[in-house]
């Protein structure tokens, strides 16, 4: 059983943009000196939003303390930044073979040492909660199937895409979320380890829960409105496309940035504001038209290859001899690296014999 949604134009582009920003990470990561501390931000960004969705007061500062451990760190937060580390670690672990118990346990590892202790498990009992709102209170029964569902989900190998199984996990936990202290909480942790696992973190960039946190009202509007029926059961079997497609719009936004943030860390990195007229047109003519329209061919390209079209981009007009000397590669080696890229139609020469010289093409 697998929630209805129709594959609409809004989540297929939401889909696209990952594969293309994905892509974007992995060509300009050798060209961003400062990547580590981009990540520490991240982290920082995503454990701040995470809290505040659960209600727990922070700040950006307060929250980068407790991670690096500063003597004054903030006590009172440090518990739930901390728990949620330990979380992270757990489910990285285990991740390919999560069970119930584990499910259980990581629940457990969000609420140690909190006010909300007694709430320590997945399927606590129905006693524990009252329905709210326009939700009925799922049976233990109903608990349980929904999560033993989600878990076969987590380990499928079924063509989904990561993207589309995280937001499956994400709604399934929305689902009981109500009534179970920091399930949201523990569904982001889930849903970014399995990210993460597939190849869509962007190196730790992705902070889709910030985006999240902006929108919130909008998202809660989508939860709690008349799109999923009462009973749990039946909320799962209903369309859900328009909660996927409010999924895929933050998503977009996330990405939107992670984009932003790569191209103007590469732009640093390499004095783009003391480049010529020249090399400032070849790298835009990249950036803003080629990548967008190559980005599969560009991604299959081998880091010698790679590392070749950033040189040509950077450089604008580049030579096979250039290239010898800079790789240590033969001529002909070289040489076949730009056949591939002119037969992709990323690169064009110029000239004849000695004289050729490359450039960025995307014909």
């Amino acid at each position: 059983m697998f929630p209805k949604f129709e594959m609409t134009k809004y989540i297929k582009s939401a889909i696209l943009k990952a594969e293309y920003v994905k892509a974007l990470v992995a060509f300009a990561e050798p060209k961003i000196p400062d990547l580590a501390s981009l990540q520490r931000n991240a982290t920082i960004s995503r454990t701040k939003a995470m809290l505040m969705q659960e209600g727990i007061s922070c700040d950006y500062n307060a929250v980068k303390k407790v991670l690096e451990g500063a003597p004054d760190l903030e006590k009172a937060l440090a518990p739930w930044v901390l728990s949620l580390q330990k979380a992270k670690v757990y489910t990285e672990k285990r991740l390919d073979s999560f069970e119930m118990m584990h499910l259980k346990k990581c629940h457990e590892i969000l609420l140690r040492d909190t006010r909300n202790e007694k709430y320590g498990g997945i399927l606590r009992n129905v006693s524990d909660g009252k329905s709210s709102g326009n939700y009925e209170l799922p049976e233990n029964e109903q608990l349980s199937d929904l999560t033993l569902f989600l878990l076969k989900q987590m380990r499928s190998k079924k063509a989904m895409h990561p993207l589309i199984k995280s937001w499956t996990m994400y709604l399934l936990f929305d689902i009981v979320q109500p009534f179970m202290s920091f399930n949201q909480a523990l569904s982001l942790t889930i849903s970014n380890q399995l990210l993460s696992q597939e190849g869509f973190h962007f190196n730790g960039l992705y902070v889709w829960e910030k985006q999240m946190m902006h929108d919130w009202n909008t998202h809660q509007s989508i939860k709690l409105n008349s799109l999923f029926p009462v009973n749990s059961k039946e909320r799962l079997e209903s369309d859900a496309t328009a909660f996927f497609e409010n999924c895929a719009g933050l998503c977009l936004e996330s990405l939107a940035e992670v984009e932003d943030t790569i191209i103007e860390e590469v732009k640093t990195a390499v004095g783009y504001a003391k480049m010529s007229p020249h090399q400032k047109n070849s790298f835009n003519y990249l950036f803003d038209y080629g990548f967008k329209q190559y980005y599969n061919a560009i991604d299959s390209l081998n880091e010698r290859q790679q590392s070749i079209l950033r040189d040509v981009t950077l450089n604008r007009n580049v030579t096979t001899k250039q290239m010898v000397m800079e790789y240590r590669c033969d001529r002909k080696t070289i040489q076949r690296d730009f056949a591939d890229l002119m037969d992709m139609g990323i690169v064009a020469q110029e000239g004849k014999t000695k004289t050729i010289i490359y450039h960025l093409s995307f014909n």
